[in-house]
């Protein structure tokens, strides 16, 4: 996702300057990125302040959720059983 989102930044940032430099001003990237922002701001917006908690509510809640279960999971960590004189040795 982090290489995704720096691919694009990085896009943007040459179509931008070749704008910048008289270049064309249309680009199919650029332009479906705007697209999805528009529809995402648009749901936003219907969804409104108290839906977007919500959501981050359950997110965070599913979150640790999964990780609780996860740790549950984990085989037991397996104790030291080295005598303090065998320690010494070493």
């Amino acid at each position: 996702m982090l290489a995704a989102a720096g691919g694009y930044v990085a896009w943007y940032g040459a179509w931008e300057l070749r704008v910048l430099h008289g270049g064309a001003g249309v680009n199919p990237v650029v332009s479906a990125a705007g697209r999805v922002q528009e529809w995402l701001a648009t749901r936003a917006e219907a969804v409104g302040l108290t839906g977007l908690a919500l959501a981050l509510a359950a997110l965070i809640t599913a979150a640790l959720l999964v990780t609780r279960y996860d740790s549950r999971q984990a085989p037991p960590a397996t104790e030291d059983r080295t005598t303090d004189h065998e320690k010494e040795k070493k």
